[in-house]
């Protein structure tokens, strides 16, 4: 394990296995050397888009995310891929994942627009949503990738969902007297 000062000075040992010390390793020499943290958070170890650090909650909900993620790929291939209509999640294995074309991929996009969930409600994803389960399934076959588990990755070979800049509105300075009257 690692000793791991908290904020406010508080210490404890973070215990985890060797493939998590990898990926925090590789963390820590690529992503978070090359981030330069805001005025006041550069002990942080995880820092979020704006730079600050991020608090345990953040990170915790972060992963689940992630995993759920993940899970809605599989979902996805039972559903869609005649290869893998028989299958339960705990029969895929990481050759699986070689066995995906680009088109495989794709298809998943589109799949993610709208889709039903486990309890059959109908999830409908924002570009943001969409951006982050296509980043997700990006990451997961990276790693695999970078360790020469598997020998290609489809996903870069599909176009990533672009995300809009969102219009700023203003107030005339007549509309904000309105409001503060």
């Amino acid at each position: 394990g690692i000793t791991v000062t908290r904020k406010g000075g508080n210490q404890m040992v973070v215990y985890f296995g060797e493939e998590v010390e990898n990926a925090l390793k590789t963390y820590l020499y690529t992503t978070r050397k090359e981030t330069v943290p805001l005025s006041g958070h550069e002990n942080a170890l995880f820092l979020s888009t704006q730079r600050k650090r991020m608090g345990v909650q953040a990170v915790e909900n972060m992963v689940k995310k992630y995993a759920y993620d993940i899970r809605v790929f599989f979902h996805f291939l039972m559903e869609n891929n005649p290869v893998y209509k028989n299958y339960t999640i705990e029969q895929f294995e990481v050759h699986d994942l070689e066995r995906l074309e680009p088109v495989d991929i794709e298809e998943y996009q589109e799949y993610l627009k709208v889709y039903k969930n486990d309890e059959e409600k109908c999830i409908t994803n924002t570009e943001k949503g969409l951006a982050r389960k296509m980043s997700a399934l990006r990451s997961f076959y990276g790693y695999y990738f970078k360790r020469q588990i598997i020998s290609k990755n489809p996903t870069l070979l599909v176009e990533m969902p672009k995300m809009h800049e969102k219009a700023i509105i203003r107030r005339s300075e007549e509309h904000t007297s309105e409001l503060q009257s």
